[in-house]
């Protein structure tokens, strides 16, 4: 039997990449202890200050952890989604989902 891919789940740090992101959580969950990560859908998400507009493909931030960037294609990040309002430095966002 193999491991649930939502198992050992890790905040995205902001700098290289150590997984898969695997879904959005509505708060920080401590180590060790269960959450709720949201895969699908609208959902809410901290911009990192990347200047993007509504349609805007994102993925993990390069720079700030526990937040969605600019996707970049042939990079390392994976896409998450997509912006349904343009950005606006450290404030929270529509994004529809798309991870699982």
């Amino acid at each position: 039997v193999s491991q649930s891919r939502y198992s050992g789940v890790i905040q995205a740090t902001g700098g290289a990449a150590t997984g898969t992101p695997v879904g959005l959580a509505i708060y920080a969950i401590p180590s060790g202890e269960y959450g709720w990560v949201q895969t699908k859908g609208a959902g809410a998400c901290l911009s990192d200050g990347s200047t993007f507009a509504v349609g805007s493909l994102l993925s993990n931030s390069v720079t700030t952890a526990g937040c969605v960037g600019v996707f970049v294609a042939g990079t390392a990040r994976c896409l998450i989604g997509h912006a349904m309002r343009a950005s606006a430095t450290g404030k929270t966002i529509p994004v529809q989902l798309l991870l699982d």
